[in-house]
């Protein structure tokens, strides 16, 4: 039983290979390529093209709203308040009288005011923490 279906399965093969080498190559007509790759643009120009220019148009946007006192993040993770604006520069001031210069393509995200904490001055003010001293006998 094995043995017929085997053989059977065989002479499928070799006959479907023989009919298929017999043939001439299809020349199709030039139409279901053309729409194929019509699909192909079309995919690529909303997964790709169209996502981008939405991001870009995005970031102009919030280039032209930056002013000084804004609130800032930049590529790099570091938060920050614009201290001043250059046409292509943004310095921000990470912390009292830290003042870094970014390029303005570096600023990814305005965060909303009063998320950055002033770290407040802590001259006068004790740990209330106490070191752990170990005794050792020996």
């Amino acid at each position: 039983m094995l043995r017929t279906l085997l053989l059977s399965l065989a002479t499928i093969t070799s006959l479907s290979v023989a009919n298929a080498q017999a043939q001439p190559a299809a020349g199709g007509d030039m139409t279901s390529t053309f729409i194929l790759i019509a699909i192909m643009g079309a995919m690529m120009y909303f997964m790709i093209i169209r996502p981008q220019k939405k991001r870009q148009k995005e970031h102009q946007q919030l280039m032209a709203a930056l002013k000084v006192g804004t609130e800032v993040i930049s590529t790099a993770g570091i938060v920050g308040k614009v201290a001043k604006l250059e046409d292509n520069y943004v310095h921000v001031e990470i912390a009292p009288n830290v003042v870094i210069k970014f390029q303005r393509a570096a600023i990814v995200n305005m965060v909303p005011k009063g998320t950055i904490q002033d770290g407040g001055d802590k001259k006068g003010k004790k740990d209330d923490k106490k070191d752990d001293v170990v005794k050792t006998e020996g």
